[in-house]
């Protein structure tokens, strides 16, 4: 079993947490917060067999699109996704 710990922009996580939900896919949601702009985020806790990992990075790929935005003057790049995968030893659901 995986753990994915994606860090998603606040405008892709809906729709991303609907993808995610369709595939049969369990995640939790939390606010965050960082990076260059200290720009609002959803960090998602997936917890995936491994043999899946691809359909999920399938998903951040195409739900967590990177854009252009013009902040203070210079274009920067926000969007996307940044994705951890975690080797989860035990999952217990109480």
């Amino acid at each position: 079993m995986k753990l994915v710990v994606a860090v998603v922009d606040n405008q892709s996580a809906s729709k991303l947490a609907r993808a995610l939900a369709e595939h049969g896919l369990v995640s939790t949601q939390i606010p965050s917060r960082g990076g260059f702009l200290a720009e609002a985020n959803t960090t998602f806790l997936i917890g995936v067999e491994e043999a899946r990992l691809e359909e999920v990075k399938r998903l951040l790929l195409e739900k967590a699109e990177a854009r252009q935005v013009v902040r203070d003057g210079v274009r920067v790049e926000v969007g996307g996704a940044v994705a951890f995968v975690l080797e989860a030893s035990e999952v217990w659901k109480l």
